[in-house]
């Protein structure tokens, strides 16, 4: 019986000269010819064996052009065997122009001129973008990305991913983000009197100052690193303080720290915001006192310092600090800022 199927492709096996007497151990790149002439195979079209092992394409070895680039070195003593199997149907890369594409002179460098219209409900990637400019609608799932992504107009609404740079001096109708929309930060945003709308970020450091209140602050002459750092997001503020060095002078009334980075508001009940302290070294507390606490006075840069004492109402903390020793300290949470 006859065959019966697709016809059957065949191509000219051809034997590749041997290279193994330019094999030294250390050199990767040989040339490829046959009985003298260069060839230019793709690497998927050899059957390549170095001293008796067949070598796998794009893993051992790869080909460009004339020349063979192995992985590793082959050994001086290695034998060489190749074959050219076939002739190959393959599109080497850099070969499909204008041309072959029968595309107009205006697409010849990718996207060259203005892109109107909408790009589709099913667009996934638009890459090396060099279009003066673009309108319309992208409804895509994909991706907008290059290092020159977007360099003149955009208009119209993008529903979608976009990542990189966008120069704009138009306009965006709706810009979705599923993800993330990043930067250097949140810049050129206008204020909104809307409190479900994020319009403030900051961050930074400040000088908490340790005082009493009733006219002498006290003073710290040895170590008296006394730090502070602080966010912003909308209007809740976090703090962290960290109190340390050796007293001098005590202060007198109350224990204080002020010079927050921002006002509080008006708390529910006027008691203020409470915060957390961490471990206390050193701090000389009554006896009567079983629990300290602390919170941001209302309307104010203040931290003022309460004792909680047992079968009693709350009182505040006297200056804790004799003069000697070094004192630690550490305040840290959250409070809403006008």
């Amino acid at each position: 019986m006859g065959y019966v199927g697709r016809g059957l492709n065949t191509g000219q096996y051809s034997k590749l000269d041997s290279i193994a007497g330019s094999f030294d151990g250390s050199v990767t790149t040989f040339s490829l010819e046959q009985n003298g002439t260069a060839v230019t195979p793709s690497a998927q079209n050899c059957l390549i064996s170095l001293g008796g092992v067949i070598q796998e394409p794009f893993v051992a070895f790869s080909v460009t052009g004339s020349i063979l680039n192995f992985t590793e070195a082959p050994a001086t003593d290695d034998t060489f065997f190749g074959i050219v199997m076939g002739e190959a149907a393959f599109i080497a890369g850099n070969t499909v122009g204008q041309n072959e594409l029968q595309a107009p002179s205006s697409i010849a460098s990718y996207i060259g001129n203005e892109i109107t219209g909408s790009l589709g409900a099913n667009g996934t990637l638009i890459r090396s973008l060099t279009a003066a400019g673009i309108s319309g609608s992208y409804l895509g799932q994909g991706v907008v990305s290059s290092s020159a992504q977007i360099a003149a107009d955009i208009s119209g609404s993008v529903v979608g991913g976009v990542s990189g740079s966008a120069a704009s001096t138009g306009s965006f109708g709706m810009l979705r983000a599923d993800g993330i929309v990043s930067g250097s930060g949140f810049r050129g945003w206008t204020a909104s009197s809307d409190p479900n709308t994020l319009d403030d970020y900051e961050e930074g450091t400040f000088t908490p100052v340790i005082s009493g209140d009733g006219g002498t602050a006290g003073s710290w002459s040895s170590g008296g690193s006394h730090t502070g750092t602080y966010r912003k997001v909308g209007t809740l503020v976090y703090i962290a303080v960290q109190v340390s060095g050796t007293p001098d002078e005590a202060g007198t009334g109350n224990l204080q720290i002020t010079g927050l980075p921002y006002t509080s508001a008006q708390a529910a009940g006027g008691h203020g915001q409470a915060l957390a302290l961490g471990a206390l070294f050193d701090w000389d507390i009554g006896d009567t006192a079983y629990q300290i606490g602390c919170r941001v006075n209302d309307n104010s840069t203040l931290i003022a310092f309460w004792n909680n004492i047992d079968d009693a109402a709350d009182a505040r903390l006297g200056w804790p600090f004799g003069s000697s020793g070094t004192k630690y300290g550490t305040i840290s949470g959250c409070y809403v800022s006008t």
